[in-house]
């Protein structure tokens, strides 16, 4: 029975450990938000604050989602007085650095939702780091007139 225990703990122990190392684990994306569109819109945008909790530079290489046909991160800008937006490319994050994606800066673009999208949904978004880890967020949709976004 002593042995039976012993072997659990150095399991959860190793589970624990393994957990602990996956440099996706300290990565987090506070106030994760989609803005709400109409019925049939084959275009939505999620914002939120991505913090990297790790000791060393990360670099999000990528984003995806099951939910819609592909998913990137793109940059609203002004030039020349006319608004326009281009894909981002990476996120290079510092140890300690946020990064925010807000409406009229950076932001994830959602294009073609698999199924009708609407105000009650979330969604599951990856995020794909250089180093070939991934990890998962949740991201809650809210009405763009909603005051505390």
């Amino acid at each position: 029975m002593h042995l039976l225990q012993s072997q659990r703990v150095r399991v959860c122990c190793m589970v624990w450990l393994l957990a602990a190392c996956s440099p996706a684990a300290d990565v987090v994306i506070d106030d994760a938000w989609i803005r709400a569109a109409p019925p049939g819109a084959h275009m939505l945008a999620a914002y939120g604050t991505i913090t990297n909790q790790r000791g060393d530079e990360i670099v999000i290489q990528g984003v995806e989602s099951a939910q819609f046909a592909s998913v990137s991160v793109h940059e609203s800008l002004e030039i020349n007085g006319t608004a326009t937006m281009r894909p981002a490319g990476d996120l290079r994050l510092a140890p300690g650095q946020s990064i925010d994606l807000r409406p009229g800066g950076l932001h994830f673009m959602l294009m073609g939702p698999t199924a009708e999208f609407d105000r009650t949904q979330q969604a599951t978004i990856r995020l794909l780091f250089d180093d070939g880890s991934a990890t998962e967020h949740r991201f809650s949709t809210s009405d763009p007139a909603t005051p505390t976004r």
